[in-house]
């Protein structure tokens, strides 16, 4: 029986740093800067990540964060962040989005599935 593979966004790949920041600073909050300097540390404080949080909340989408303490595969990825925007109990409707990331801390999977969130907002 062939083995199924899960399709790997892009956005997976994403390390936490200054260019992640700065993308977060672009997509999210509409701010460019060169590449890798100038944006807030999104991706590596908390508090940071927290002003993205905030930011899709301005903008309807709903936030889930929380800390497994199982683990979702064989790596350590425990925190997970999901963003949702739409009616949950009406999920087939087209004007629902769901979008979700699993990440080392907490930081970088707020801002890997808010980039998700956008990417998703952008193509329907």
């Amino acid at each position: 029986m062939p083995k199924l593979r899960h399709k790997i966004d892009p956005i997976d790949e994403l390390n936490a740093g200054p260019e992640l920041d700065s993308l977060v600073d672009e997509k999210i909050f509409g701010r460019e800067y060169i590449r890798g300097y100038g944006a807030l540390p999104y991706s590596t404080d908390i508090g940071a990540a927290w002003e993205v949080v905030e930011k899709m909340a301005v903008q309807d989408w709903d936030a889930e964060i929380s800390l497994c303490s199982r683990l979702p595969s064989d790596n350590h990825e425990r925190w997970y962040c999901g963003f949702q925007q739409g009616d949950d109990n009406a999920p087939w409707r087209s004007d629902f989005k769901f979008v979700q990331d699993w990440a080392l801390t907490a930081s970088l999977a707020i801002c890997r599935a808010a980039l998700k969130a956008i990417d998703a907002q952008t193509s329907s």
